[in-house]
């Protein structure tokens, strides 16, 4: 297995893979896989070059499938946030519509209004063209 750079201050932390077809590859591919054990210590695994070359492979998938899985997160989590966005923003609309149609009730009822009040107008001067009339005839006539 190639020499990998690490810390001289780390401990070693040996890791014999006994058995090719027990549990110690898969532990050792776990191990060699796993950032914080990298960070913490510096890792030597003994077992034989075939095995450790599986192992070498199975550490760079497990590596590549955690930054996957990582990432999938984030994204779910950026999901997740914008989902919220959303639903906050569907609220304030819902609010708006709902101020609008008691404002466009108002300003129905206002008119309802007007238009009575215009009715009532006509009917008066309706009333006074008639006494004016009269008033005229009788001018007229005398």
């Amino acid at each position: 297995m190639t020499a990998v750079l690490q810390d001289r201050t780390l401990p070693v932390l040996a890791l014999a893979i006994g058995d090719p077809a027990g549990v110690g590859p898969e532990l050792a591919a776990r191990a060699a896989g796993d950032p914080q054990i990298r960070a913490a210590a510096r890792l030597l695994i003994i077992g034989d070059a075939r095995v450790l070359s599986l192992i070498r492979e199975i550490a760079g998938l497990a590596g590549s499938v955690a930054a996957s899985v990582e990432g999938q997160g984030a994204a779910t989590q950026d999901i997740v946030c914008h989902v919220a966005d959303a639903t906050a923003g569907t609220r304030a609309v819902t609010v708006t519509i709902t101020t609008v149609a008691q404002a466009a009730a108002q300003t129905g009822a206002a008119a309802a209004h007007v238009l009575a009040a215009a009715s009532d107008l006509s009917h008066h001067a309706d009333a006074l063209k008639t006494a004016t009339d009269a008033v005229l005839v009788t001018v007229r006539a005398a």
